[in-house]
C-alpha cells in the first residue's frame, strides 16, 4: 500500500463514503490524445444525471510535491463532490523527477481544455468551471486559474488560454502553496524552465500576478501544517485585488501528514471542512447559473 492509500484509508474515507453512493464513474479517458497513462482522468457523475443535465464542473487535480501521488487516492473525495450535484473531473498529470516541471502545469491546462471542450457530451456546463487540489494540486490549481485570468502573462510567454476567464468561478486549494519564489520549487525546476525557455516561472505564480478576473476561492488549511503561511499570503493577495474568497482554517498536530490531506483527521473538523465546502460550490455554482 502506498503512501496515499494508507494515508487515505484511515479516516478521510470513513467519512467521505457516507457521501459516495448514487454516484457513477467513467475510468480513465485519454485527455491528451498521446494514450499515455499519466494523461488520463476519470470523471464522476451524481447518478440521477438527465440527458439534458448541465451541472457544474469540479477540475480536481491531486497532490504529492509534484512527484507522486494518483487521482485513484482521491476518488472518494471527487465521488463526494459529484454526489452534491456537479460533474467532476478527477485527473492525472506527469510526475517529477522523470518530467520536470513545467510538465505538470501543461497537463493541467490540456485537461481543463479537455473539460471545457467536452462538457456538453459529458452533461456538465462549461460556463461554471470550478478548479481544486491540495498540497501541489492547489498550486497547479492557482497557477491555472492565474494563467486564464491574466492576460499579460498569456500575452508575454505566448500562451492561449483555451477558457474564457469568466467560465471559471471557483477554486477549492487545499494546503496549497503559492510563490514559486521562496524556495518551495526547487531551483532545477526554475533554472530548467528558464534555460528551455517553456516558461517563466516567476510568471505563473498567483502571488504578485492576480487580477481582478481571478476566481472567488475557497482556501482550507491546518494552521500547524508548515506551509501555512503560504495560505495567508494568497489570502492577503486576494483581499488586495478585491477577490471574494471563503477562509478555512483548522488545527490539528499531525501537520506533516496533513500537508498531503484534504481534511482534518478529527471527524468533526473533517465534516464541517466538507460541508463548507458543499455550501461553497452550490452557492457559487447559483450565482451564476
Amino acid at each position: 500500500m502506498n503512501f496515499f492509500k494508507e494515508l487515505f484509508s484511515k479516516k478521510e474515507n470513513n467519512i467521505l463514503k457516507k457521501y459516495t453512493e448514487n454516484v457513477f464513474c467513467i475510468n480513465d479517458i485519454d485527455y491528451s490524445g498521446l494514450n499515455r497513462k499519466y494523461n488520463f482522468l476519470d470523471v464522476f457523475y451524481p447518478q440521477n444525471v438527465k440527458a439534458d443535465s448541465k451541472l457544474p464542473i469540479f477540475i480536481y487535480i491531486h497532490g504529492g510535491e509534484l512527484s507522486k501521488g494518483d487521482k485513484a487516492d482521491f476518488a472518494d473525495f471527487c465521488s463526494a463532490i459529484a454526489c452534491q450535484g456537479n460533474v467532476v473531473f478527477n485527473i492525472n498529470y506527469r510526475l517529477e523527477p522523470k518530467f520536470e516541471y513545467p510538465a505538470q502545469i501543461v497537463d493541467v491546462i490540456k485537461a481543463c481544455k479537455f473539460a471545457y471542450d467536452n462538457a456538453e457530451d459529458l452533461f456538465a456546463d462549461n460556463k461554471r468551471i470550478f478548479i481544486g487540489g491540495n498540497n501541489s494540486g492547489a498550486f497547479l490549481a492557482s497557477v491555472a486559474a492565474t494563467i486564464f485570468s491574466n492576460e499579460n502573462i498569456c500575452r508575454s510567454c505566448s500562451i492561449t488560454s483555451p477558457i474564457p476567464s469568466e467560465n471559471i468561478i471557483g477554486l477549492a486549494l487545499f494546503n496549497g502553496y503559492y510563490d514559486g519564489d521562496n524556495g518551495i520549487l526547487p531551483k532545477k525546476f526554475i533554472s530548467s524552465a528558464e534555460k528551455k525557455n517553456v516558461y517563466n516561472i516567476r510568471d505563473i505564480i498567483p502571488l504578485g500576478n492576480i487580477t481582478e478576473k481571478f476566481p472567488t476561492s475557497f482556501i482550507c488549511f491546518n494552521e500547524n501544517n508548515f506551509r501555512h503561511k503560504q495560505s495567508f499570503l494568497l489570502l492577503e493577495e486576494l483581499m488586495k485585488n478585491g477577490i471574494g474568497y471563503n477562509k478555512n482554517i483548522f488545527f490539528e498536530k499531525k501537520s506533516r501528514l496533513s500537508t498531503y490531506s484534504l481534511l482534518p483527521y478529527d471527524e468533526i473538523q473533517a465534516e464541517n471542512q466538507l460541508n463548507a465546502l458543499f455550501d461553497f460550490i452550490k452557492k457559487i455554482s447559483n450565482d451564476n447559473n
